[in-house]
This record gives C-alpha cells, structure tokens and sequence, in this order.
C-alpha cells in the first residue's frame, strides 16, 4: 500500500486532479455479466487476492471497507483484472495495483510489468536492463549512465544527461485491450557501484457493476518508484520510475467523492544523476448516471456511454513459433521457450495474428535481460484469418 502517493505532498496538488459531476439520464442499465459464481466479497481486513487464470472475478456484491485495503496480484499470465459484480459496490478502502518500488519486494500487481534489473558485474560496465512492457524505460549505458522512465498514456521520462531515447506511450483511452503500465529501466552499474533495479508499472483493473458503484476511498494504481529515493545514499546513478496503470470503471451509477491515483512513479536520484519518472497511465469512467466527485489524475475519459466490458474482435498478435520451437498458449514471460544449443543464427520468429489489417508491420523488440534492445519490422500480407507473419 502506497499511502503517501495517494496522500503525500506531490499528489494533493489539485491542479493536477479532474474533478467531475455529470448527471444524465439513463436509458438502459448497465449489465455487468457477472455470473456470481465467486459470491459475496466482503473483506473485514487487508488482503491480497490472487487471480485465477483468466483474471475474471465474478461476485454477487462488493463491499471493501474503510481501513481495508485489498492488493491484486499477478497470475502466473499476469492477466489484468476484471471484477464484475451483479449488483452494487462499494469501495470505502483502498484498492491496491500500484507498481513495486525498485527497492521493494512486493508482489506484482495485475497486469502491470516490471522494472528492469541491473547487471551486478565484477569488471567492466554492467549494463541496466530495460524495464519491461511495451513502453519499458531503456536501462542505463556508459555513456547514459541513469535509466528512463516507463511510458504508457505519455512518454516516459528521460535520465539527467540522459542519450537513450524515451519509451513510448501505447494503449488506447477506450482502455480496450486493458493494459498496466510498465517498467522503469535499471542504471548502470560497475564493481564498486551497484546498479539500481527501475520502478514496476502499475497494474490495470476493470470493475464492472451492474447497480451501483460507489466510490469513498481509493484506487491506487500509481507506479513505482525508482532508487534510490535520495540523492544522500551515495549511490551515483538512479533508475527509472514505473509508469502508472490503467483503470476503467463501468456502471449504471458511478458516485461517492474517492480518489484514483495514475500518476507515474518518481525518478531514482542518484548522487551523480536523476533517472527518468514514470509517465501518467490511463483511467476511464463510464456509467449512465454520474454523481462522482472525487479527484482522479489527468489522462481520465468520462463518458456516459458505457462500451461493452469485452470488445469483440479485437486485433490480437502473439508468437507462435522461435526457431521451430512452439511457444505455450499461456505464456508466463520466463523460459517459455528453450532452444537447443545447436540452433544457429537467424533464427525465425512466428506470428499467428487474428483481425489484424492486411498491410500491417509487424514490431518484434528483443529485450535482453541487460543492455540495448533490437527492433525488427516485417509485413502481415496473407489472407487467412490467423496469418503468419515473420520477423
């Protein structure tokens, strides 16, 4: 729990929160799709829940009282998390997908990635890993020694004196696909100066109500922090923070005056140099009636028009295949596949892609556990409704 991002000096300015009141009439209410299967949810003490597979949690009801706070952890998938529910909630407490501190061990939360780890050397230079992600913050370099930030609904940001080039944002203000946030990179690091792990992105979370969603608390989905936090450690070189999560809150009704954080997690600071802070992540608020007046972290869509909880064809892109090799169905981000030691370079990499336009590039980043990535580009050309693509 991250009480003093959501309440702390830096978040409380209000010029940096939306404020919103709207009120229209609804035509129709809001169907969650809950089954109910996963029945009352009803904590009396903080807890950290676990995901199943597929990242869906279906109660009947949710109430999450004051003093309580509730931490959403990582699948073995790291699915983001859905939580529908068929009739009302409320969330009085804390709602817990902040990203890991780089100098915490916590869990990860749902769907968010984590920051990049350095590499402890005995000579030489050790290079800082990129956090990871779609927008992970590229690791520090000789001649870049402090990491950038993750990105997500902005850039992230750039290390003091910083060459490497800033991560990018991605995703979409309708939140479809839903996405967490990223990785800050780690700093250099060399015998006598240890390098500095990056600030885990922030999870994503969707809670879908079909009565009444009723918001008097908080949801924390702010990044981590970069290291170190002071620039009195003696530590030379920071890493880069988390970038925030994401957010979509879907209901007939949507009130209470709580508060959702998003905001990116704050730089390493080195004594030599700064890192680079995580970028905002991105929030969005649909029900037919709104009463909400509390304070969300710019980058929120307010709509009275709520989409369905689960888009339908969504474009979708995955390896399929590494030199041969078949990659699981679920991957976990960890020696899905190992490749005999007899293969040899190029090796070819497969995309089984559904809904994705004739034409399109296909991006391919390969991020090593230390060091600078690689980008390869190829076309998606084939007719069939899965093509294979390669890189």
């Amino acid at each position: 729990m991250k009480l003093q991002k959501l309440f702390g000096p830096v978040s409380l300015k209000l010029s940096h929160f939306l404020l919103l009141s709207i009120l229209t009439t609804p035509a129709i209410a809001f169907d969650s799709g809950s089954t109910g299967s996963d029945g009352a949810f009803a904590p009396v003490s903080s807890t950290t829940i676990v995901l199943p597979p597929d990242g869906i949690l279906n109660f009947t009801t949710m109430n999450i009282p004051s003093g309580v706070t509730v931490r959403i952890a990582s699948n073995l998938s790291n699915s983001p998390a859905f939580i529908l529910v068929q009739g009302d909630a409320v969330i009085d407490g804390i709602i817990d997908i902040s990203g890991v501190d780089g100098d915490a061990v916590s869990s990860n939360p749902a769907g968010g990635f984590a920051g990049g780890l350095p590499l402890q050397v005995t000579s030489g230079n050790g290079l800082g890993g990129n956090g990871q992600g779609p927008g992970g913050g590229p690791g520090g370099t000789p001649s870049s020694p402090a990491a950038n930030g993750g990105g997500f609904g902005a850039s992230g940001g750039i290390a003091q004196a910083g060459n490497r080039p800033a991560s990018s944002a991605y995703g979409s203000t309708t939140l479809q696909p839903l996405l967490g946030g990223s990785g800050g990179g780690a700093s250099i690091s060399a015998p006598t100066i240890p390098g500095q792990k990056g600030g885990g992105g922030a999870g994503a979370v969707l809670i879908a109500v079909s009565g009444v969603l009723t918001l008097t608390g908080s949801i924390d989905a702010s990044g981590g922090y970069g290291t170190p936090t002071t620039g009195t450690s003696g530590l030379l070189y920071g890493s880069g923070g988390g970038s925030g999560g994401g957010v979509r809150l879907i209901a007939t009704t949507i009130t209470g005056n709580g508060t959702i954080a998003i905001e990116g997690g704050a730089a390493g600071v080195g004594t030599n140099r700064i890192g680079g802070a995580g970028a905002l992540g991105r929030a969005r608020l649909e029900a037919d009636i709104f009463t909400f007046t509390g304070t969300v972290t710019p980058n929120v869509v307010a709509t009275s028009a709520p989409l369905p909880v689960f888009a339908a064809n969504l474009p979708t892109i995955r390896i399929s295949t590494i030199g041969g090799s078949a990659v699981p169905a679920n991957p976990i981000g960890e020696n899905d596949v190992i490749l005999p030691s007899s293969i040899v370079n190029p090796v070819t990499v497969e995309f089984a892609a559904t809904d994705v336009p004739l034409g399109s590039t296909v991006e391919l980043t390969l991020s090593p556990a230390s060091g600078v990535s690689t980008t390869l580009y190829d076309l998606c050309t084939k007719e069939e409704e899965e093509d294979e693509c390669r890189a």
